[in-house]
């Protein structure tokens, strides 16, 4: 087993517990003290001289003795240094090594959240208490897109849902305050329908005649596009949080609305209004399509899903 004594690191704790005033000095006085230490030391050549041989001299001023025992480090561990002077006791929170994380992604309504999971036992129950010691280093990368890199405090991430059946990848770095790198990682996310829908491409002939994907006539005023759970969808789904109550509509030539979905889904006059059908029907080419997105949301106003709809002119049916 691999172990660090406290006397290997007395003069870094010195030095910490000095800048804190532990020891009464003010910041000028600090100063001086360190002027004075560049002065003495300032024509020797530290790396010819055997180490601790300065010892005495540079910290005249704290008592190293203080420092004693040893910390039970492994090579992969987290430990605490503690002092003793002027009858209390000062500590600080070390770390050895690198802690290993696995990528473990969530659905949750307007995306997906992404966490780094610390897979090593005696380090993942202290790594809040180390503050800035380590960062996190986030890519995304979205379909026909550069990565976008973020540097984080957190060991997790949010990812906005933007698109039906979108893989995003999502990479992590670690890196520790001296600058030690984790190897890189990746995790696939893929969008996950949670609800099927029907009547999703619809037609339109030069009446104005809305009808169905197999051909058979649809009213106008009461057709409906129909939202349902998908089959054998995890329970969690069927949750509050995951009902559609209302949906955004993306158009292609006139301003985005929010509409109501519920009662099985919202109606087509909704997605589709009567001054849209009368343009489709007046200045359309046979087989013309015309898509609609819908954004399924929650009471939150939370993405759900992407469903599109379709609307193809025909001439005759």
């Amino acid at each position: 087993m691999k172990r660090i004594t406290l006397r290997k690191i007395s003069l870094l704790l010195i030095c910490f517990l000095m800048a804190s005033t532990l020891f009464g000095q003010r910041v000028s006085q600090n100063n001086e003290m360190r002027k004075s230490l560049d002065f003495t030391f300032e024509h020797i050549d530290k790396n010819s001289v055997p180490a601790g041989l300065l010892r005495d001299f540079a910290v005249e001023y704290g008592d190293l003795d203080l420092l004693s025992g040893k910390v039970p480090l492994e090579e992969n561990n987290i430990g605490t240094l503690t002092a003793q002077h002027g009858g209390q006791s000062y500590s600080q929170m070390i770390m050895v090594g690198m802690p290993r994380f696995i990528l473990v992604a969530s659905h949750e309504p307007g995306g997906y959240k992404i966490n780094a999971e610390c897979i090593d036992t005696q380090f993942k129950d202290y790594l809040s208490n180390l503050n800035g010691v380590l960062k996190y280093n986030w890519g995304v990368k979205y379909p026909n897109r550069e990565i976008r890199w973020l540097e984080a405090d957190v060991p997790s991430l949010k990812i906005d849902l933007r698109g039906q059946n979108e893989k995003v990848v999502v990479f992590l770095e670690v890196i520790d305050a001296l600058g030690n790198k984790s190897a890189l990682q990746h995790i696939e996310i893929n969008s996950q329908d949670v609800y099927v829908a029907e009547n999703q491409n619809l037609y339109i002939n030069a009446q104005g005649v809305l009808y169905k994907e197999n051909k058979t006539k649809y009213l106008y005023n009461s057709a409906r596009l129909y939202i349902s759970y998908r089959a054998n969808i995890p329970d969690k789904y069927k949750e509050r949080e995951w009902m559609a109550t209302t949906a955004m509509v993306l158009k292609p030539f006139s301003v985005t609305s929010v509409i109501d979905a519920r009662s099985g889904g919202p109606l087509i006059k909704n997605i589709l209004s009567v001054d849209e059908l009368d343009y489709i029907k007046n200045n359309s080419t046979d087989n013309q399509v015309y898509r609609y997105t819908l954004i399924l949301l929650n009471y939150k106003s939370r993405a759900i899903q992407f469903v599109p709809v379709t609307f193809t002119y025909v001439t005759n049916i």
